[in-house]
């Protein structure tokens, strides 16, 4: 356990002599109050610093905001975002506003600015946007939205010190930005904020309002409050200000070290343009579940070490606002954590933190990798690897991803070498000779160290992001499980030819799918599976073996395990021509003697579809698809009377259908 408490932050303090030099100025005056020499010190700096017009010192952040509301004479509805802390959204209630609340953005958690038109309504005065941990909106768009619409804009910036975009302050944009300079920023003052604008006619609200709305004199003249600060807290921060730019050093450094070790995790990362020079705030992680994040959460507590749940919850969920959807903010706000930042962390108690995170997410979820036996698949590769990096992994961490080059004459291999390139979870094997996809699958079973392992045919796209995580979810539920079959969808063809190939795949599937409960030979048909560990272990491919999918049913069904899912949909392209369409029916009916061989006479009822489930498929499929379907019975009856061809080459490997090798469609 760790033997001192690390907490989410942790204030810096300067020399406290430096600190009091600069407090003697103040003492020895006896001005600690009503705009002394040390605040008006302070504002002067903060203006030359962020390059602002005008800058007001104020007791704190939330009163800030509530400053700019009043100062930009705002009523009516104002647009902001759910995901931020309380007083962002608590200050435009407290000012008889109302907050409309718009989604944000999953990659860097601010507002959608798309989103905000669409919300805008006759009583809309404003939009009140956030810069998230300090990652800046998008200010460019938000300000067209503003102009168009002739709206206020203001920015709750209270994480931003020191940011700028495309060189420039993030504080030169909107009519106002609003600043919190609170003990565990970056830069603070104890308790404080600031008001920050380039407009005369805001600024001198501003400064009447903190005042009690007094004018220079000292006359009332108007609605205020007491929002000044001290000369306390002035001298901590122009004792801090100097040490501002070592502190975003080290936190640089921090930040780095944390993305390095968490690069592989699988955990959200917040993202932020290039064109941003950030100030490395905060390092927020979103878990895949809420129950994931209290497990890490508990597993740090226990050594010692305490993040944040922040900001939680999603601000539209509160009892004091109407509720108004918002599925990204209230998923992710249920999901993120912050993680210790602060400007002395070492990196050895980054290096803990990111262990016990692992530790705890891997003893708590199940490993999966990907075997994916190819053979010239130059064409689809890439697309196959890219919809499986895509995978949510909300229930599973993906480990390594195999792919097992079966003697291509096409660019597969250096395809396959790029993608390994990019991404260490990616291990290419296999030769320049050609031994047959089972021979493939066998040693890609042999070194798989995963729980579970997901084979996918080489020329197959997943179409749904949570395509792993539904084959994951049947071996979780059901222990007898051994192996799980998603479902083939063939993609939509273009050519006349391939239209009537593709119903007839339609025709296929919708006969197929709904066989005793999906407990059927033909809905393993097609290379797209999930076996547990020690059932791929626990036999081998024999070498004359050519339809591995039969093969693996009949093993799966010896156990009773075999799951088909008929909601997960893996897209496929049918071939474009008939000699191919007749190359891959041959070879499944050759596979039937070859079956016999090994399990009996037995396996060939496996086979069997009743009339019942033919003709149903035959209607549901021809009330969906009248022109081609009739077409496609006739291909099939054609092909049932074609005489049989061996097609086999002269290495003895089946010829391939090389139609079928690029999906168009995605």
């Amino acid at each position: 356990m760790q033997s001192k408490k690390v907490l989410v932050t942790r204030t810096f303090l300067p020399p406290f002599e430096e600190y009091e030099k600069i407090l003697k100025r103040a003492w020895e005056s006896r001005w600690i109050t009503n705009h002394g020499v040390l605040a008006q010190e302070l504002e002067n700096n903060i203006k030359k610093l962020l390059k602002v017009k005008h800058a007001f010192f104020v007791t704190n952040g939330t009163v800030a905001i509530q400053l700019a509301i009043r100062a930009l004479d705002l009523r009516g509805e104002i647009i902001t975002t759910p995901f931020t802390f309380a007083a962002t959204t608590t200050s435009i209630v407290w000012e008889n506003c109302k907050p409309v609340f718009v989604d944000i953005k999953e990659d860097d958690l601010t507002i959608d600015e798309e989103k905000i038109e669409a919300a805008i309504t006759p009583e809309t005065t404003a939009i009140l946007a956030v810069h998230v941990f300090g990652y800046p909106c998008n200010v460019e768009k938000i300000e067209k939205i503003a102009k168009k619409h002739n709206l206020k804009v203001i920015y709750d910036a209270a994480h931003a010190f020191g940011v700028k975009i495309n060189g420039r302050s993030i504080f030169k944009y909107g009519d106002v930005s609003t600043l919190s300079l609170h003990a565990t920023k970056l830069f603070h003052t104890v308790e404080g904020g600031f008001v920050i604008t380039d407009n005369d006619k805001v600024a001198k609200k501003v400064r009447r309002m903190r005042d009690f709305g007094l004018s220079r004199e000292g006359f009332p003249t108007e609605l205020g409050i007491n929002a000044k600060n001290s000369e306390m807290h002035a001298a901590m921060g122009l004792a801090n200000l100097k040490y501002v730019p070592a502190i975003r050093e080290v936190r640089n450094r921090a930040y780095d070290e944390y993305k390095r070790l968490l690069k592989d995790s699988g955990l959200h990362e917040i993202k932020y343009l290039n064109s941003v020079i950030y100030n490395y705030s905060y390092f927020p992680v979103v878990f895949k579940s809420e129950e994931e994040l209290l497990l890490v959460k508990k597993a740090l507590e226990a050594e010692n070490i305490f993040p944040r749940r922040y900001f939680y919850p999603s601000l539209n969920t509160m009892p004091y606002v109407e509720y108004v959807a918002c599925p990204v903010s209230e998923s992710v706000a249920k999901r993120i954590l912050c993680l210790p930042m602060f400007h002395d962390i070492n990196m050895e108690t980054i290096r803990k933190i990111v262990n016990v995170i692992l530790d705890t997410i891997k003893s708590n979820t199940v490993s999966v990798s990907v075997g994916i036996p190819a053979y010239n698949e130059e064409g689809n590769l890439s697309k196959l690897i890219a919809s499986i990096k895509k995978q949510k992994n909300s229930n599973f961490r993906l480990e390594r991803i195999y792919i097992n080059i079966d003697g291509s004459s096409d660019k597969t291999l250096s395809v396959a070498k790029k993608l390994a390139k990019s991404d260490k979870r990616i291990k290419v094997m296999g030769g320049i000779v050609r031994r047959g996809k089972p021979h493939r699958l066998n040693e890609i079973y042999k070194i798989n160290k995963s729980d579970l392992l997901a084979t996918f045919d080489a020329d197959v796209y997943l179409r749904d992001e949570e395509t792993l995580g539904k084959m994951v979810e049947v071996f979780l539920k059901d222990k007898k499980a051994q192996v799980a079959a998603g479902n083939f969808i063939p993609a939509k063809a273009k050519s006349v030819m391939g239209r009537i190939i593709y119903a007839n795949n339609l025709l296929w599937n919708n006969t197929r799918e709904d066989i005793n409960g999906g407990d059927h030979i033909a809905n393993l048909y097609g290379g797209a599976s999930m076996l547990r560990k020690k059932f791929s272990k626990s036999f081998i491919y024999p070498s004359d073996i050519t339809c591995d999918e039969e093969y693996l049913y009949v093993k799966a069904k010896e156990k009773n395990g075999f799951r088909f899912l008929k909601n997960v949909s893996i897209l496929f392209k049918t071939p474009e021509n008939v000699r191919e369409v007749v190359l891959q029916g041959k070879r499944f009916l050759n596979e039937r003697d070859v079956l016999v061989e090994y399990f009996g006479e037995d396996v060939e009822k496996l086979h069997d579809i009743s009339m019942v489930y033919k003709l149903r498929g035959l209607f549901k499929t021809l009330f969906k698809n009248p022109v081609y379907v009739p077409l496609a019975v006739a291909l099939n009856l054609i092909l049932k009377i074609t005489p049989y061809t061996d097609s086999l080459n002269s290495y003895g490997m089946w010829e391939i259908a090389t139609s079928t090798k690029v999906i168009v469609e995605i």
